[in-house]
């Protein structure tokens, strides 16, 4: 038989596992934990005249899945739908008004405009 896969462990489980086969031979049974997966975008950084363009690739997102904010340099985005989920934090060159940001998404490219 072949099997194909593969498992993910944290902490001590595991040697705990290993430790209680040896004492009595008798193997704890496994218990499945479910991966939250939080993809990151790729991200590019256009500077145009008056504001700064940051495009990202959310495949299967929509513009209501999106959350974004803004402290003075350092821009974050997250957003998820189903089973999918995204977050970047992004610095941007200097200071911008979150009154000013301005965002679009269109078949899963984000286009956000920063205005100086």
């Amino acid at each position: 038989m072949i099997s194909t896969g593969f498992s993910i462990s944290f902490g001590l489980d595991e040697l705990a596992d290993c430790q209680d086969h040896k004492n009595d031979g008798n193997p704890k049974p496994r218990v499945e934990v479910p991966v939250q997966e939080i993809r990151e975008p790729l991200i590019d950084i256009l500077e145009e005249a008056g504001f700064t363009m940051i495009l990202a690739e959310l495949p299967g997102i929509t513009r209501q899945d999106i959350k974004l904010s803004l402290k003075e340099d350092l821009l974050t985005i997250s957003a998820s739908r189903d089973q999918r989920r995204y977050y970047k934090e992004v610095l941007l060159p200097g200071p911008h008004a979150r009154q000013r940001l301005k965002f679009s998404c269109n078949n899963g490219i984000l286009e956000i405009r920063a205005f100086k």
